[in-house]
């Protein structure tokens, strides 16, 4: 077994909502679909979930996402 790219990378996030709008509309990533409590975003090739965390226990920050810019 060996590993290649990263596929998706999941965030949480604490309102799904004001996080789309954010992901969407300030960073101007391509919005692809949203699903319950979950919305998803491409960044060229590498999917974006942001989600809201199944139990307390795994309400935690993510990790910082560095975007490469113009």
């Amino acid at each position: 077994m060996s590993l290649s790219a990263i596929g998706q990378i999941a965030m949480n996030a604490r309102d799904i909502g004001r996080a789309t709008t954010f992901y969407r509309d300030t960073l101007g990533l391509t919005f692809l679909f949203s699903a319950g409590t979950m919305s998803f975003f491409d960044c060229h090739g590498v999917r974006l979930m942001l989600g809201l965390a199944s139990a307390p226990e795994y309400d935690h920050p993510g990790s910082i996402l560095y975007f490469k810019v113009d």
